[in-house]
């Protein structure tokens, strides 16, 4: 019977991955139980009958249904079972082994019948001292113990053992061996072991269920966003969201994850107290055995520190540490934006270079820490002078350059507006500074330099306005000079023009013309007054040159209030002639002029003064002027209507062009743009 079912368990082939050690135990169990039974042989060598131990001989049909039972249940487990089997002799000599023996030593069959255990296996001595300790308690198995074997290639392979010791015929005894290959155990308890580290990492760990519910974090995670394990278990991560990212954001983390299994990146996440912050975050989808998601494993840093580090460096490399305002590197940048963006739109730009001046006097005589205080001063006060689009830049000592983007398609338009910003920074940086109490006066000289697209790179563009600075240098100090010799005469013209505003009407110099209207008869019905500059340099300026001048300046009010007179004292002349009585006429009305909160009352005493009759006066706007407060502009309107005065709507069709607005203006003509 013995020798059938070894010759059953070599067949074993099956192996099973997950082992677990209650195997060895029932294997134990049946044998102990097996050869508790005693064989009584005849002189013939028949089997004659069992005994049990302890026992009476049992009835015939008993021995055998019990040694039917005992052999199956021990062949099953020695055929199947994944656990390497091997019978040894006291010395260790392999008697009988299983297949899955066979394969853990690694050695052939026939090899490994002539192997002893415990050349394979160290530790005979302790298996005989704990088997023959055991057999003193009356129990006939030990274990388990682990040890290590060498297979065939020499590798150490991990084992766990179970060894119990069978008396077996003719009074010899024997030992059962079996033997699981725990490496896989070996393997797991150290990659938990590793996990369990890890876990504990510096990085937040937290982990979840498909469906992001939170089943676990480390203390990282408590210490980073304030939330304990007690507070945050069972809760959805959503309980972390910032709110600063869009839907658009977690839709591509998640298909992301969904087509890689992984996904990093930045983001920002929100603490128990409140506050958000920027994290450094990797999440990882965890499979099931049927390749679906178990869990997703999340890790995080806390990156705020890092970002405040990255936002000074940043401020270190692209900005000046006394004044914060943008230094060379970063102007360079600025200005090749501008230039991208000039050459898109056909607009014009400036580069305007201010260098105080005796700067280095100040420095020397009062110290630096006055000459710091000084240009810090001097930044704000350039600062408030332009546009926020625009950039103010300090590249060194006391040379501060100012790029203006988008000015005009016109070069001279463009050059004139950069010369308006410049005349504003004259007269604002010569201003006294008070530093520490002591009264300190400078002034500043300033080049000027245009450009459109990439016709010049950023040296030539500051070598250029570096020139013209130096030109302004040469002509006596706190003034203003442009690059470009033909463009300088127009600037200087239109500067000496801009004075000259200021004393023209003093001198007389402006003067009326009048065009006629005519109805479709082709008959007189009024005139359109045109105003002129008889200049006494530049001869007849026309109003597209001067105009521009006098609402920069605000010369603009007193000059319309004077054309207004100027026409109603020639209504009030016509009016005393019969063949002129029925003549209008017709004045442009700047938007300065017309939002003056004393407009009205000034045109009801010019009125008054003159004698003119308000029903032959009609005032001419425009719609950008009226849309700038509609509902202003129609209250005034009104009003002025009231008085007898009629308006017009000049250049319609250039601007908002809307037909739904006028009916809400009492208007009485429209004039049509050509372009209309």
């Amino acid at each position: 019977m013995r020798a059938t079912l070894i010759s059953l368990a070599h067949q074993a082939t099956h192996e099973i991955e997950n082992i677990d050690h209650k195997l060895a135990e029932n294997f134990l169990n049946t044998v102990i139980r097996f050869f508790s039974l005693i064989p009584e042989f005849k002189k013939n060598g028949e089997l004659a009958g069992i005994l049990a131990i302890g026992s009476k001989v049992l009835d015939r049909n008993k021995r055998e249904s019990l040694i039917h039972t005992s052999e199956q249940e021990l062949r099953a487990l020695y055929e199947l079972s994944p656990l390497g089997i091997v019978l040894t002799d006291m010395e260790g000599h392999c008697v009988e082994f299983n297949e899955a023996f066979v394969k853990l030593t690694g050695y052939p069959q026939d090899e490994l019948i002539k192997k002893n255990l415990w050349d394979l296996i160290p530790g005979k001595q302790e298996v005989e001292k704990a088997l023959y300790s055991v057999s003193q308690d009356g129990t006939s198995h030990y274990g388990p113990y682990e040890k290590e074997c060498t297979n065939m290639e020499g590798k150490l392979i991990p084992l766990r053992l179970y060894s119990m010791l069978v008396t077996g015929i003719n009074g010899k005894n024997h030992i059962w061996s079996i033997i699981e290959d725990i490496t896989l155990y070996r393997k797991a308890e150290e990659e938990l072991r590793i996990a369990a580290i890890a876990f504990e990492t510096p990085d937040a760990i937290v982990v979840t269920d498909r469906n992001g519910a939170i089943l676990r974090v480390n203390e990282a995670f408590t210490k980073i966003t304030g939330y304990s394990p007690a507070d945050i278990v069972g809760k959805n991560t959503r309980v972390l969201s910032s709110g600063k990212h869009h839907e658009e954001f977690f839709r591509e983390m998640w298909n992301r994850i969904k087509q890689d299994g992984h996904w990093s990146g930045e983001i920002w996440n929100k603490r128990k107290s409140g506050e958000v912050y920027p994290e450094w975050l990797t999440i990882t989808s965890i499979e099931d055995v049927h390749g679906g998601v178990a869990y997703y494993v999340a890790s995080f840093v806390d990156i705020s520190a890092r970002k405040k580090t990255e936002a000074h460096n940043h401020h270190l490399a692209f900005y000046d540490q006394l004044t914060n305002l943008p230094n060379r590197r970063l102007l360079l940048d600025r200005i090749c934006q501008a230039q991208a963006a000039s050459e898109r739109n056909r607009l014009f730009g400036a580069v305007l270079f201010l260098d105080l001046d005796n700067f280095k006097t100040i420095n020397d005589s009062l110290g630096h820490a006055t000459g710091d205080c000084l240009l810090i001063d001097a930044a704000k006060r350039i600062s408030e002078v332009v546009k926020d689009a625009d950039t103010v830049s300090r590249i060194g000592g006391d040379e501060f350059i100012i790029l203006l983007e988008g000015l005009d398609v016109s070069g001279e338009h463009a050059a004139n507006h950069a010369r308006l910003v410049g005349s504003r920074l004259l007269e604002i940086l010569q201003e006294p500074y008070d530093l520490d109490g002591k009264e300190v006066s400078s002034s500043v000289s300033i080049g000027v330099t245009l450009f459109r697209g990439h016709e010049l790179g950023f040296d030539e563009l500051l070598k250029q306005s570096d020139v013209a600075m130096y030109e302004s240098k040469k002509a006596g100090r706190n003034t203003l000079r442009f690059f470009d010799h033909e463009m300088q005469i127009a600037i200087d013209k239109n500067a000496r023009m801009g004075f000259d505003l200021c004393v023209a009407l003093k001198r007389n110099e402006f003067v009326v013309y009048y065009q006629k209207r005519v109805n479709q008869k082709n008959q007189v019905v009024g005139a359109e007054v045109l105003l002129r500059w008889q200049h006494p340099e530049y001869g007849l300026v026309l109003p597209g040159e001067f105009i521009p001048l006098a609402e920069a300046n605000g010369m603009i009010v007193p000059i319309g209030l004077w054309v207004l007179e100027q026409a109603c004292r020639q209504l009030s002349a016509w009016g005393m002639r019969e063949m002129t009585k029925h003549l209008s006429l017709s004045v442009n009305i700047s938007a300065k002029e017309f939002n003056q909160e004393d407009f009205i009352e000034n045109v009801r005493l010019i009125l008054e003064k003159t004698g003119a009759s308000p029903y032959q006066l009609e005032l001419e706007i425009t719609e950008s002027m009226l849309l700038e407060n509609i509902d202003d502009s129609t209250n005034k309107m009104r009003k002025l209507k009231e008085m007898g005065l009629t308006f017009s709507l000049d250049d319609f069709g250039t601007g908002y062009s809307s037909l739904s607005y006028l009916k809400r203006l009492p208007l009485d003509m429209l004039k049509i743009d050509k372009s209309f």
